[in-house]
């Protein structure tokens, strides 16, 4: 399965005087636990069907199917953009660990993900290795069985060379369902003391 690792940023939360209570779906953890991170990643695991869903109340876009404008990704000798590209397949994600750093207030949730498919349009123009590439079209990638097993053989060349694009769609859909929570909720709400 092809897992991507999503740093979030707890942003200014920690700022935030008269901010929202967590949703009844956040069991906040204790930062005296000896094992936050488990604590964390079993409140994760509980919550992600509920931020699938998405809530507005905490900004908190629906994520299947994801939806976005735009991506532009550079990436040594390759430029892609995706234009409207829509994500499913979402609702499959594992949570497989959380890392907390209770000093500088950065999360690292590693995930994985099943039969991702993402759809829109794309304009690509440099090399893939040393193959010249350009043009546009519609774009329809499924990541599967094939491509998963494809990907954790050869991950670090299709990540060095192209996988930029769908890299973003993937962090952008972690950092969306995270971020309008942390930036509502204050964070001695969500980690207590």
């Amino acid at each position: 399965m092809f897992g991507v690792r999503c740093f979030c940023l707890l942003l200014l939360s920690f700022n935030l005087i008269n901010g929202l209570h967590p949703p009844s779906y956040i069991k906040p953890c204790s930062l005296s636990d000896p094992n936050l991170n488990d604590c964390a990643l079993k409140s994760g695991i509980e919550a992600l069907p509920h931020l699938l869903e998405g809530d507005k109340k905490y900004g908190i876009q629906t994520l299947n199917p994801y939806y976005v404008d735009l991506i532009e990704v550079n990436q040594g000798d390759l430029k892609v953009n995706l234009k409207k590209p829509v994500t499913t397949g979402l609702e499959k994600v594992t949570l497989k660990a959380v890392k907390i750093d209770t000093e500088t207030k950065k999360m690292s949730i590693n995930t994985l993900f099943h039969n991702i498919v993402v759809t829109g349009n794309y304009e690509i123009s440099g090399k893939i290795l040393i193959l010249p590439i350009e043009g546009q079209g519609k774009l329809n990638i499924t990541v599967g069985d094939q491509i998963n097993k494809f990907l954790n053989e050869n991950w670090q060349d299709v990540l060095n060379e192209a996988g930029g694009a769908a890299i973003e769609v993937l962090k952008g859909a972690c950092k969306n369902s995270l971020n309008g929570l942390f930036l509502k909720v204050p964070y001695n709400e969500l980690f207590l003391q």
